[in-house]
């Protein structure tokens, strides 16, 4: 399939204004392009491209999910949910991240722990979702559904081995280049 991917970790505070990040793991840089001081205190909303148009085309299901899952603090501590965005390195080159996110308490208190897993395996296929053209759009959220599908397995599978099997699985049905 490729490169294996990249993962780093992040804790967010659901209780603070905005939930800004309040841990992201040494990994996080190598994923993102961000160091871990331009994460600390941020909402992770700076990872999304800037243009707003092409942020709600990418990526607007996924993100009302995320937002919805945030925003929810009274909900069970361990329920969780997964998500496939694009995401802008700090370079300004987009990025597929999949994204674990589980809501847990720390010594009483509530947080987001999310795992962040770098695509990095078709990458030519995935890039051509880029194109923002309608088959595109229509592919992403077909592979998206199949990530979904998966969410059950991810504490068995991990993130690395969901992902590739959501990818694996989507390929196999588009024509050969």
């Amino acid at each position: 399939l490729g490169s294996p991917a990249r993962s780093a970790a992040c804790l967010a505070n659901p209780a603070l204004e905005d939930c800004p990040l309040t841990y992201v793991s040494a990994e996080f840089e190598a994923v993102t392009g961000y160091t871990r001081q331009a994460a600390i205190g941020k909402n992770c909303r700076f990872l999304q491209p800037q243009d707003a148009n092409v942020n709600n085309l990418l990526n607007r299901g996924e993100l009302e999910r995320v937002r919805e899952f945030c925003k929810s603090t009274a909900s069970a501590e361990g329920s969780r949910i997964t998500a496939f965005l694009v995401n802008v390195e700090g370079d300004k080159y987009p990025f597929w991240n999949f994204i674990a996110l589980e809501h847990v308490n720390l010594e009483g208190r509530p947080y987001i722990l999310a795992v962040l897993t770098r695509a990095e395996f078709e990458v030519g296929r995935l890039s051509e979702l880029l194109a923002m053209d309608s088959d595109g759009i229509l592919e992403l959220d077909r592979l998206r559904r199949g990530v979904k599908q998966r969410e059950s397995s991810l504490l068995e599978m991990g993130p690395t081995l969901l992902l590739e099997d959501a990818i694996a699985g989507w390929t196999s049905s588009l024509p050969p280049y």
